[in-house]
């Protein structure tokens, strides 16, 4: 028994005639009537009625079709998603991403690539940076973003975007009567911070210690939702990436900081993996989003491989 058989049943099931169903299949009308003995020879009964020109199937044939229909199902899904690998490279793209910047950046380019790739599985995990360097150079993963710089090595390091970061405070703070924050105003103020490991929290907490200002360690966040929600009532004030206080827009007051904290953004991959057509999409549609609202770092300023 052959799937090319199965496939001529299916035809004529599908069409009443040797003549049709060679036509759907591409093949010629003889080749179709030789498939279909084939397949009767095989099983050891008949599967259709030939009456004036036209085919109606048995019930033998009705009872066998019902299971070969379920085989031929699966064929087509193997062949589509076949189909989708060629075209993609890949029936799912596997993200990582630092929590506070995958959670503001990637929502948008990511809805871009799913209306291209319509059948494309995504996975989408949050990790720290020394988990999420590891889990890319271990290929666990086809794509990460993170902040810069990354030193790990067997990985590939793609510079995204540069940003200047913000300040956020509640509604009706008394610093939201100034056009830009100066970091010496916020001496005595509680601060709220992303995570310890972050590039975010290690500059601004070096460029207060330079300065010499002393915040009150109000509270420490891993979540940037929740720091967000944790401004929003008045627990502090938090230097926070641009993409970040873009989420909060509606809710909470954001000015420019001073001194500037540049933080820039990579794409990272798993040295000597072979990259992914959707992976580099998803990169493309990154630089859409943000290249309008950021310093855009061209393509081919990428970084050398690490280590």
């Amino acid at each position: 028994m052959k799937l090319r058989q199965l496939e001529a049943m299916r035809a004529l099931i599908a069409t009443g005639t040797t003549t049709q169903a060679a036509e759907v299949m591409g093949i010629s009308q003889s080749a179709i009537s030789r498939l279909i003995s084939q397949l009767e020879d095989t099983l050891g009964f008949v599967l259709f009625d030939r009456h004036r020109g036209r085919l109606s199937i048995t019930p033998e044939g009705r009872e066998f079709f019902g299971i070969a229909e379920d085989i031929l199902t699966q064929v087509d899904q193997i062949q589509e998603t076949a189909s989708n690998i060629r075209a993609h490279g890949t029936g799912t793209l596997r993200v990582v991403a630092m929590p506070a910047i995958g959670t503001c950046m990637l929502p948008q380019p990511l809805k871009m690539l799913r209306e291209e790739y319509k059948n494309l599985n995504i996975i989408v995990d949050l990790k720290n940076r020394s988990d999420l360097q590891q889990a890319v150079a271990e290929r666990k993963y086809d794509i990460g973003l993170a902040t810069l710089p990354i030193v790990q090595q067997g990985l590939t390091v793609e510079p995204l975007c540069t940003v200047r970061s913000v300040l956020i405070m509640p509604r009706g703070h008394r610093l939201s009567v100034k056009d830009v924050i100066n970091a010496e105003d916020l001496d005595g103020e509680n601060l709220v911070s992303l995570s310890a490991d972050t590039v975010m929290r290690y500059r601004t907490e070096e460029l207060f210690s330079k300065l010499k200002i002393k915040c009150p360690s109000a509270i420490e966040a891993q979540s940037t939702i929740l720091l967000g929600n944790l401004v929003k009532i008045g627990l502090g004030v938090a230097v926070v990436h641009p993409f970040v206080a873009d989420h909060f827009r509606e809710q909470l007051e954001i000015r420019p900081f001073e001194p500037e904290i540049d933080i820039s953004y990579g794409l990272i991959y798993a040295q000597g993996a072979r990259r992914l057509r959707v992976a580099d999409q998803l990169s493309k549609n990154m630089r859409i989003c943000f290249s309008g609202t950021s310093q855009f770092i061209p393509h081919d300023q990428d970084q050398s491989p690490a280590g």
